[in-house]
């Protein structure tokens, strides 16, 4: 073993021994798990999409937002992402100014993040929602 090795090897052992039961959390919370029980878990939307551009991983819709049921949102408008295709092509058919129905389950609360990876969109109060299905 190198000098630099031993070294190393020295670091390890030490920044090991240091983690004792003192400094690690008594419970650890995987990322994207609901903290406290959320009301209102479901949305459901009738809308008016017009298509507003790509994104490398899907399509972006603007949506006036039509009838709302389910919970509260104050949005008039949704910035809606779209990455499965079918969503996409749905949409495109349905575009402004005929109209469509869609429901969404509660994903995130506080989000920090406006970059969405999902199906759905994020309100202006922090809220993301996921499409739970698409249809008339």
């Amino acid at each position: 073993m190198t000098k630099k090795n031993v070294l190393l090897s020295v670091a390890v052992v030490v920044a090991i021994s240091s983690c004792t039961s003192q400094n690690l959390p008594d419970e650890i919370t995987p990322l994207n798990t609901k903290k406290h029980s959320m009301q209102n878990d479901t949305l459901k939307l009738v809308i008016s999409p017009t298509y507003a551009s790509d994104v490398a991983y899907g399509s972006i819709f603007t949506c006036k937002i039509v009838e709302k049921n389910g919970a509260e949102m104050e949005d008039d408008s949704i910035k809606l992402v779209l990455i499965k295709s079918d969503y996409i092509d749905y949409l495109l058919a349905h575009a402004s100014p005929k109209t469509c129905e869609i429901s969404f389950i509660k994903k995130e609360e506080n989000v920090t993040d406006n970059r969405l990876f999902m199906n759905g969109f994020i309100t202006e109060s922090k809220v993301a929602w996921e499409v739970s299905s698409i249809g008339d």
